[in-house]
């Protein structure tokens, strides 16, 4: 349950970190705002599914302990954090060629 509600918090704190980029940076390159704008969309994903996981464990399993046995999209977890974390790594590798 905690870790649901800490990737809400950061889900928030990525929404305010990419309005500001965008409001800040009207003229940076296109292919730079569309990899913020990947990156935002594919944390979109990984909360909506999370948030679908939280709703069937704890509403709709409530009381039901197979629940917890169930795989049911916690794969697609770490396919979402491995594009983030190589889609970060080209943008570090991006800023250190400048």
């Amino acid at each position: 349950l905690v870790g649901y509600l800490l990737n809400a918090c950061l889900f928030g704190i990525l929404t305010v970190q990419t309005y500001t980029y965008c409001s800040s940076f009207p003229e940076d390159k296109i292919h730079i705002k569309s990899l913020v704008c990947g990156v935002y969309l594919i944390e979109i994903a990984q909360t909506v599914l999370t948030v679908h996981d939280a709703y069937v464990v704890f509403a709709s399993g409530f009381g039901d302990l197979t629940v917890f046995a169930s795989a049911r999209t916690v794969w697609l977890y770490s396919l979402g954090l491995g594009c983030i974390g190589q889609s970060c790594l080209l943008e570090l590798s991006h800023s250190a060629h400048r």
